[in-house]
């Protein structure tokens, strides 16, 4: 009995020792999963971020285009000009109403309606927000083609 219960002890020790490398294997085995997934979300977060960076750089683009196509149109790109029997000024032809209403809604401080640099950047505001097709209707349509 006693050579029967070395054996039966020899084999539990056999066994626990199988269950023990068994966990080990299976949490390193956890471990290396869980740094693979890690690496493969930073992967796609730098995609993501490349992705978007280059959506924005096309919208850039896109909205930088839309600009020089309306102030062509309404101004030929001049400054100098007044339009609208004299109601409209500018490069990008804005009514002094509608160019402090829309500067007062961009948080443009200290509007100046004969700065050509403000009347772009509002312009360009107005297409962000997606309102300009109300007011520069026709050279909006002609921009868009």
């Amino acid at each position: 009995m006693t050579k029967l219960l070395r054996i039966a002890t020899s084999i539990m020790c056999v066994l626990m020792f199988a269950i023990v490398v068994g966990q080990v294997y299976m949490w390193e085995g956890r471990r290396q999963g869980r740094q693979e997934f890690t690496r493969q979300v930073q992967e796609m977060e730098a995609r993501l971020a490349e992705v978007e960076a280059q959506l924005k750089e096309e919208e850039d683009e896109r909205l930088n285009y839309l600009v020089y196509r309306i102030i062509t149109c309404e101004s030929g790109r001049r400054h100098d000009v007044w339009g609208d029997a004299g109601k409209a000024f500018g490069v990008a032809q804005f009514h002094r109403a509608t160019f402090f209403d829309m500067a007062k809604k961009a948080g443009l401080r200290n509007a100046d309606w004969h700065n050509e640099h403000q009347q772009i950047l509002l312009l360009k505001w107005a297409l962000w927000q997606g309102v300009a097709d109300k007011h520069w209707v026709r050279c909006y349509r002609e921009a868009m083609g």
